[in-house]
């Protein structure tokens, strides 16, 4: 958190605008995953109209993510959609895993289990190093709330074998300098 913000000054300070959006998105997700909405929303809403004011694409998985962690479905599927529809079209499968993750954990919290467990299988499609153990984990929640403790124990397998791999030197999981 504290180099992401030590970032986004530096990137603010040099004008290094390219930088400043992703830097502001990761905070964002800081935010989020934190309860702290409404500072994620601004961040978010910096890093659009930086992106917007230098051409720039805008980032779009957290406050894709933040609407979905609020439960807002009416908001949170059409951009859903649309995220497929675009990742889709750049072949770009972490894409569709990010909106497919997302459409997950929004069913869950809204308890539509069933939809949940078809999101997340899906975001389960596509091994990547940052998004995978997550969507797992949603995989895992879905096959229980859906009676399907068969897949949530094959799940389990999988995510115990890729946390397997990890090794670190400290109990906490964190490597130390």
């Amino acid at each position: 958190a504290v180099l992401l913000y030590r970032g986004a000054l530096a990137a603010r300070d040099r004008g290094a605008l390219a930088a400043l959006p992703g830097l502001l998105d990761y905070r964002a997700g800081l935010h989020m995953h934190t309860g702290r909405f409404h500072d994620a929303s601004v961040l978010i809403a910096e890093a659009d109209a930086v992106s917007e004011a230098t051409g720039g694409v805008p980032f779009r998985c957290v406050s894709l993510a933040l609407a979905a962690w609020r439960g807002k479905e009416a908001e949170t599927v059409p951009l859903i959609e649309e995220a497929i529809r675009n990742a889709t079209d750049r072949g770009e499968g972490l894409g569709i895993a990010i909106a497919e993750y997302t459409k997950a954990h929004l069913y869950l919290g809204l308890s539509r289990y069933d939809a949940a467990l078809t999101a997340a299988r899906r975001a389960c499609e596509y091994d990547d190093l940052g998004l995978y153990h997550w969507s797992l984990a949603e995989l895992i929640e879905a096959s229980i709330r859906t009676g399907r403790r068969d897949v949530a124990e094959a799940t389990c397998r999988r995510l115990e074998e890729r946390a397997a791999a990890v090794r670190t030197d400290s109990p906490d999981g964190c490597r130390r300098c």
